[in-house]
């Protein structure tokens, strides 16, 4: 979407839905315990052990929540006159060529793409009718990745996600590095164990951060391990479990971030 957004020029405005979740309708009858820090209004029933609550809205939480939400908002983009795309369920398009407008749909976060502000304007103003939402108006950032526009160009970074998590990991003022991995170093699957049971190192959330990275703008971290040992590019994805060798290696990864995140 953003790659035809540049091409034909697009604007692309961002909206957020509010308690998405709430606006759900369920099909089933689920009945659920009176919550224990209920307001006082409802004191004496929950006094009552026999007394229990019927449930209007799908609760974050449920496992039809998600489900509920979409088809509600499925029903109401519909209404306006946008259509699924066969490709993928959550791409809604009306017209075509350069005249299209677009809807691209992820959870409670919408996009909406058009070189006709008017139609644009029309869409939100048609999700209003049915929805809480804030109007981000034109993006600036997404998902942890920041938007910078410029004549049939947009330009996809994610400094500020690299900027919190340097400081999460307390690496705010590590030292840079230019190279991914030490020279000479080979990694193995499965080594002299820790003993600490990565509770000094999150060694899964560490990878897992750097594998959106990877998966959204920082391509350099796709790289080709040596050892025979890794079937897939993504550094570490299949290590069983951690060991000594990894932990400089792993906290290396980020300091390579930090000398990455402005380009």
């Amino acid at each position: 979407m953003v790659a035809i957004a540049a091409q034909y020029d697009m604007r692309i405005h961002q909206v957020d839905v509010t308690s998405a979740y709430l606006n759900g309708k369920l099909d089933e009858e689920i009945l659920m315990e009176i919550p224990r820090h209920i307001e006082k209004p409802l004191d004496i029933l929950i006094k009552t052990s026999d007394k229990v609550c019927l449930m209007r809205k799908a609760l974050y939480g449920r496992k039809q929540a998600g489900r509920s939400w979409h088809r509600r908002l499925d029903d109401e983009s519909k209404k306006f006159g946008v259509i699924p795309s066969s490709a993928d369920p959550c791409v809604y398009y009306q017209g075509r060529g350069e005249e299209i407008l677009l809807v691209l749909v992820y959870v409670d976060d919408i996009l909406i793409a058009s070189r006709d502000l008017g139609k644009i304007n029309s869409f939100k103003n048609h999700l209003k009718t049915a929805f809480e939402i804030k109007d981000l108006n034109n993006i600036k950032c997404c998902l942890g990745i920041e938007f910078n526009r410029s004549d049939r160009a947009i330009q996809l970074h994610q400094q500020r996600y690299i900027e919190d998590l340097l400081d999460h990991f307390g690496m705010k003022d590590c030292k840079p590095v230019s190279t991914p991995l030490e020279l000479g170093v080979k990694l193995q699957k499965e080594c002299e164990d820790t003993g600490e049971d990565n509770k000094e190192f999150p060694f899964r959330e560490l990878m897992g951060s750097l594998m959106y990275l990877a998966a959204n703008s920082s391509l350099e971290f796709l790289f080709k391990w040596e050892a025979d040992e890794f079937e897939d590019n993504i550094i570490l994805s299949r290590i069983k479990k951690l060991a000594i060798a990894h932990v400089p290696a792993g906290w290396r990864e980020w300091k390579i971030q930090r000398y990455t995140k402005d380009e």
